[in-house]
């Protein structure tokens, strides 16, 4: 399985922070149900996504496989 998020944002945007834009149906993201559009992501498996740039946090998270740490931050009704 893929994990299935599209993401906003990064030290390089005018966002700052790493958020979750997207959750793609029928990916592992989506089939975990506790992943969700605007949840911001203050890190995956002990590496923090504070201050990184867009294209660092997506080389992260290309690098993860089999279970996998979010901490988020979810904000109820909040889309990107």
């Amino acid at each position: 399985d893929y994990l299935g998020l599209t993401i906003a944002g990064g030290k390089d945007t005018c966002f700052d922070k790493i958020f979750i834009k997207s959750v793609i149906p029928n990916s592992s993201a989506a089939k975990s149900r506790k992943l969700k559009s605007g949840d911001m992501i203050l890190s995956v498996d002990g590496f923090s996504l504070q201050n990184v740039s867009h294209s660092e946090a997506i080389q992260y998270l290309k690098t993860t496989s089999g279970l996998i740490r979010f901490i988020i931050i979810s904000c109820p009704g909040t889309l990107i």
